[in-house]
């Protein structure tokens, strides 16, 4: 699983607005969220959420 964040101009960095793409290995593999606010803080509450789940089942490659 890989989760990354970007900004991209002068206006979406002024604004804090960006991209979050979230590459899994379940059955769909991408999800991709366009122009969303603050994508550094959504980024790392994905991967928080990825961890705890991770840790509440045991092991990375087990399908959710």
């Amino acid at each position: 699983q890989d989760v990354t964040a970007t900004i991209g101009g002068f206006f979406p960095t002024l604004l804090d607005f960006g991209d979050v793409m979230v590459q899994t290995a379940g059955e769909q593999e991408h999800f991709h969220f366009r122009n969303v606010p603050n994508p550094e803080a959504y980024k790392e509450e994905i991967m928080l959420l990825v961890k705890k789940a991770v840790a509440d089942h045991g092991h990375e490659n087990q399908q959710f």
